[in-house]
């Protein structure tokens, strides 16, 4: 009989237990459409991970050339790769041929002023050799 009352029991509890997981269950569901149903304004700040002090886990001090560097090798490694160029050195590119342009327009320019000058030189001295007349010297000294 007792053996007989203690199953009952036992199986009583258990039922019980099962009753009970169910309505958490149902709980937790309703909860979690609650939740999905309406606007929570502290939801935003919950930490999705245990917090903790995210800055006490630097290891060592750290150097932004280090950074850089490695930046600067990457974008070398895409340039190589994909044949891009940085607009930084387009625009270089873009001022060093607008410079050469005008010099060598420049340059065109003082040959061309120098080829004028040539040219009226020799113009002016040909004039000048028509201009000169000598005179012959007596011995007398007269002109």
């Amino acid at each position: 009989k007792e053996k007989k009352e203690k199953k009952e029991e036992k199986e009583k509890k258990e039922k019980k237990e099962k009753k009970e997981e169910k309505e958490d269950k149902k709980e937790k569901k309703e909860k979690k459409e609650k939740k999905d149903a309406g606007f929570a304004l502290w939801d935003s700040t919950e930490a999705e991970t245990p917090s903790f002090n995210q800055y006490s886990a630097v290891k060592a001090p750290q150097d932004k050339r280090d950074k850089e560097i490695a930046k600067e090798k990457e974008t070398k490694k895409d340039q190589e790769t994909k044949g891009l160029i940085k607009a930084n050195d387009a625009v270089l590119e873009l001022m060093k041929k607008k410079n050469e342009a005008k010099k060598e327009e420049l340059r065109k320019e003082e040959e061309k002023k120098q080829k004028a000058a040539k040219a009226a030189r020799k113009v002016q001295e040909q004039k000048d050799e028509e201009g000169d007349s000598f005179q012959i010297m007596d011995s007398s000294g007269q002109g």
